[in-house]
């Protein structure tokens, strides 16, 4: 979910003189700094050990201005109008509560009501938030209200399924400007979860299938580009078994871009063609501010039983047409633009066990660095 936060500065000049020339050599005022939000992840080492409380953290420009405890990993986004950050607990006694920072009042709070275990907050539109309820409810509530309360926005009818196919697996993938994509489940007991299709819902609730997606294991990572005419994904698939009755052990991790108004679906793998011996990953999928879509991605040699032999070092790569581009030897989890033209980065930390989180750092246009937070899951916008 991609959104940029910026905190405006506005100048007023008055002055009883006569108008000046203004100089074609001035330069154009400094832009103001950026805010985004990260979420951190920190696992438990001992059996039965309670899960530790990790964060959600508040950066404008380099400087972390909010440092709120919970169980987030990566559920954090912006709402719509820009003002508040909002994270989902998982776990403990608040697990499907949201807490939401306002930027505006450097305040937070944890809302009363839950959201269910299945289900996943996004953005609304405005100051609201949606999420799905079983069956076919879509759910609101607005945060600039003194107490949300959750209400139903509108019932939702998708195509009719097959027979003996539950419609209980309905998950909203991505959101933009109102409009959502919805993933479903289309077969009774499928295997890793897929495949799954997709459904976009506009505004007013109008629903246009896509068709199936035929990954495996059903669809992540889904964001909207910048002009809202496309969406990208990445979908887990296993190669057929070796041998008649096996398992497959390995798989690849390949990237779609669906164009919302052809409907056409271009499929391509970061690592290139990797072969049934080898493992490839994507761990975040996003989008520049031009319109180039990022992935951090990396792959890994695959043995028999499934093992896994090797380090899983991610990298930056971005897309060229259908040909995916390295960017540096860095091992990057997520790099993003943010508007005043530095960039939040996070590089994969050195201990093998905890491959999905890095160190955060803040980026001036002129290469500058600061740390800002360790074990860093998410990057928020």
């Amino acid at each position: 979910m991609q959104r940029t936060l910026s905190v405006g500065l506005i100048v007023v000049l008055v002055g009883c003189s006569a108008p000046q020339q203004q100089s074609p050599h001035l330069s154009e005022p400094p832009r103001a700094p950026s805010v985004f939000a990260y979420t951190t992840y920190i696992a438990s080492r001992v059996k039965y050990e309670p899960e530790p409380i990790a964060e959600l953290g508040v950066v404008r420009g380099g400087m972390t201005i909010a440092q709120i405890p919970g169980r987030f990993l990566r559920s954090g986004f912006v709402t719509d109008d820009g003002e508040r950050v909002v994270a989902r607990q998982y776990g403990g006694p608040d697990d499907g509560h949201l807490v939401v920072y306002d930027l505006r009042t450097g305040r937070s709070r944890t809302l009363s009501f839950a959201i269910p275990v299945y289900s996943t907050a996004y953005p609304g539109g405005g100051s609201t938030v949606v999420w799905w309820d079983r069956p076919n409810r879509l759910m609101r509530a607005d945060l600039a209200d003194e107490e949300p309360k959750p209400e139903m926005l509108r019932e939702l009818s998708l195509p009719p399924l097959e027979p003996g196919v539950s419609d209980s697996d309905v998950y909203i993938a991505a959101e933009r400007d109102g409009q959502l994509l919805v993933t479903r489940h289309e077969r009774a007991h499928a295997p890793n979860g897929g495949p799954q299709s997709l459904y976009l819902i506009s505004r007013d609730g109008r629903v246009r299938g896509y068709g199936v997606e035929v990954g495996t294991a059903g669809i992540w990572n889904a964001s909207f580009s910048p002009d809202g005419k496309r969406i990208a994904y990445n979908g887990v698939r296993y190669p057929p078994p070796r041998e008649p009755g096996g398992v497959s052990s390995c798989f690849h991790d390949p990237v779609g871009v669906l164009d919302l108004e052809t409907g056409q679906t271009e499929t391509t793998d970061v690592q290139g063609h990797p072969d049934d011996d080898t493992e490839s990953y994507v761990r975040t999928l996003w989008w520049g501010l031009s319109g180039t879509l990022h992935a951090s991605s990396a792959a890994v040699h695959c043995g028999p039983g499934g093992q896994r032999i090797g380090e899983k070092r991610f990298a930056e790569w971005t897309k060229d047409g259908d040909i995916w581009d390295k960017v540096g030897e860095e091992p990057v989890l997520e790099s993003v633009e943010l508007a005043d033209g530095a960039k939040a980065v996070v590089l994969q930390s050195g201990d093998p066990a905890d491959d999905d989180v890095g160190t955060l750092y803040y980026v001036t246009a002129d290469g500058r660095r600061t740390q800002i937070a360790e074990r860093v899951v998410d990057v928020v916008r």
